[in-house]
């Protein structure tokens, strides 16, 4: 862990430069993600979720999407999302709102995003009660 965090900049610098050149890369990087992902670990959580928001940032939005990853990540994103640790939510929150709010064409998908949104007016942060609400709003005006 200590490792990752002292060097996290140039991984994720790397990895973006690796995507930008072959974008396919970017669905198998977060396969990887997600198969290693530390469930019971909110400090190492928030790390992970940086890793997911550069790639997603760096992998054309149809790619993510078209793959066997979508489903898979927006969950893991939703189960983040709704957790009580502060730093965790709000980098799901962040993530949903920068890279993923245009791609979430799944009416379901929609519909479950709301339902963690709506639960989170109880989280015990204000800053993630805020950044749920202004989430809940775009995705109001998407539809």
């Amino acid at each position: 862990r200590p490792i990752l965090d002292a060097h996290f900049g140039t991984l994720a610098t790397a990895m973006a430069r690796l995507i930008s050149c072959r974008p396919a890369t970017g669905v198998t990087v977060l396969r990887r993600l997600l198969a290693s992902w530390p469930r019971r670990d909110c400090s190492r959580e928030v790390p992970w979720l940086r890793l997911t928001q550069t790639t997603l940032m760096a992998t054309p939005p149809p790619m993510v999407k078209g793959s066997s990853v979508w489903t898979p990540l927006f969950n893991q994103l939703l189960r983040c999302m709704g957790s009580d640790h502060q730093e965790v939510a709000c980098s799901a929150i962040d993530i949903l709102m920068s890279a993923l709010l245009g791609i979430i064409g799944d009416r379901k998908m929609r519909e479950t995003a709301k339902k963690t949104l709506v639960a989170n007016e109880c989280h015990w942060s204000d800053n993630v009660r805020d950044k749920s609400a202004d989430l809940f709003d775009a995705m109001l005006d998407l539809e």
